[in-house]
C-alpha cells in the first residue's frame, strides 16, 4: 500500500476533494521545469497530479520541453523538432548540469514510484505526427498508461493515438475551432461574437444558445471518448452570458470542463472567477480528480493550502503586491505564495459554490517579472 498523498497536494471544500495539478512538475521551483529531478521531487512529496510537455524529436523519443526552440531553456540551439535524442543528451538546462528529459526516461522513473498518481501529457506538436511516431508514443507510455492522459488542440493527433490504442486517455482543447478573447488568433470573429470560421457562425441562423450547443456538439465528437475539454476563462465567461447553464453543454457528453486563464491579477478578476465557478455548479455535481464537473486552473508556488481559487500571472509588480496585501487581509492571514507562470504550479479548483470559494491571492513571494 502506498503512503497517503501530501496534504498540500489537495484540499476539501465541503464533501468534495480538490486535487492540485503541478504544472511542468514544478512543485517547489527548485528544479528545472519538466525535468527528472522535478519529477523525483513530486514523487518524494507524494504529489497527486502533475503535468508535463511533450515535443517530438527528429529521430526517436519525445523531449519533455515546453518551448519549440532549445535556446529558450537550455544551452542548445535550434528547433526541438530538428534535434536528435543523442544531441539532446549533450545540452543542459541553463544554469544547471541537468539534461532535458526524454519521455522514455520519464516513464521509467514514474513506473517505479507511486506518485504522481496522474500526469497530463501536453502534446506541443500540432502538425500531424507520422504514424510510426504515434505508434512509438503509444508504446512508450504502456508501462504507465493508467496514470497518464494525453491533451492537445490537435484533434487529429489524438485520433491517431486512439487508432493505435483505443484505451489511451485523451482530452481536447477546442480553440482550433471556436474561441473567444484570443488576441491575434487565426479565427475570424463570427456573427455570434465568438472567434469561429464555421459556416454556422457566418450569420445568425438561431439563438446563441442553440449555436453553442450545435458547435460543441460537433467539436466534442471530433475525438471519441475524451475525458475533458479545456476552455479559456474568457470563452466560458462569454458562454455564460449566452447560456447560464453553459457547463451542461459539456456534461451532456459526459465530459469534464476545465476552465483556465492567464488573466488573474487584472481588473475584476475575483468577480469574474466567482462567476465562472458558479456557472458550473448549479446542480452540485461532484468532481474528485477523474470524476466530475468543472475545474479551474490555478498556478501558484507551494504553500499552505487554503480553499481559494486564483491564478496569478502578471508582469505588473506593483499591482501584484497591492493584490497580495489586500487579499491577505481578506482571508485573515492565510497565505498562498504565488509566482509567475514560468515558475508556478498548476492546480484544479473545482465545482464549489461561489459563496464557499473565496478567490484570494496572498503571500510573500518575490515580485513577479516579465
Amino acid at each position: 500500500m502506498s503512503p497517503p498523498p501530501n496534504p498540500d497536494s489537495f484540499f476539501r471544500v465541503g464533501d468534495r476533494v480538490v486535487e492540485l495539478k503541478v504544472h511542468r512538475l514544478l512543485w517547489s521551483g527548485d528544479h528545472p521545469e519538466n525535468s527528472l529531478s522535478a519529477l523525483g521531487e513530486c514523487a518524494r512529496e507524494r504529489v497527486i497530479r502533475a503535468e508535463i510537455d511533450l515535443a517530438m524529436l527528429r529521430d526517436r523519443d519525445f523531449a519533455l520541453l515546453h518551448d519549440d526552440r532549445l535556446e529558450k531553456r537550455t544551452t542548445g540551439r535550434g528547433r526541438v523538432s530538428a534535434a536528435k535524442a543523442a544531441e539532446l543528451g549533450r545540452v543542459r538546462f541553463k544554469g544547471t548540469d541537468e539534461r532535458p528529459a526524454l519521455l522514455s526516461g520519464f516513464v521509467a522513473v514514474l513506473a517505479r514510484a507511486p506518485y504522481p498518481r496522474l500526469v497530463e501529457l501536453d502534446m506541443k506538436d500540432e502538425e500531424p505526427l507520422p504514424w510510426a511516431r504515434i505508434e512509438e508514443l503509444a508504446r512508450l507510455v504502456q508501462p504507465v498508461k493508467a496514470r497518464v492522459v494525453f491533451g492537445s488542440p490537435a484533434d487529429w493527433n489524438l485520433r491517431r493515438l486512439l487508432a493505435v490504442d483505443r484505451s489511451l486517455p485523451v482530452s481536447l482543447n477546442p480553440h482550433s475551432y471556436i474561441d473567444f478573447g484570443e488576441r491575434g488568433g487565426h479565427l475570424r470573429r463570427g456573427a455570434y461574437g465568438y472567434q469561429d470560421a464555421h459556416p454556422l457562425a457566418g450569420r445568425r441562423f438561431t439563438s446563441a444558445a442553440d449555436y453553442l450547443r450545435d458547435r460543441f456538439g460537433g467539436v466534442l465528437r471530433l475525438v471519441p471518448g475524451i475525458r475533458e475539454v479545456h476552455v479559456r476563462s474568457r470563452m466560458f465567461e462569454r458562454m455564460l452570458e449566452d447560456v447560464p447553464t453553459a457547463a451542461d453543454i459539456f456534461h451532456a457528453f459526459d465530459v469534464k470542463l476545465d476552465v483556465w486563464t492567464l488573466d488573474a491579477g487584472t481588473a475584476r478578476w475575483r468577480e469574474r472567477f466567482a462567476r465562472v465557478v458558479a456557472g458550473g455548479v448549479e446542480d452540485e455535481r461532484r468532481i474528485v480528480g477523474g470524476q466530475g464537473d468543472i475545474c479551474f486552473v490555478v498556478r501558484f508556488h507551494r504553500a499552505d493550502v487554503f480553499p481559494v481559487a486564483v491564478e496569478e500571472v502578471s508582469t505588473d509588480a506593483a499591482r501584484v503586491q497591492a493584490a497580495r496585501e489586500d487579499l491577505l487581509a481578506e482571508v485573515g492571514g492565510q497565505r498562498l505564495l504565488v509566482e509567475e507562470l514560468e515558475q508556478g504550479l498548476a492546480a484544479e479548483q473545482v465545482n464549489a459554490h461561489a459563496r464557499q470559494v473565496r478567490p484570494a491571492l496572498a503571500g510573500d513571494a518575490a515580485p513577479l517579472h516579465p
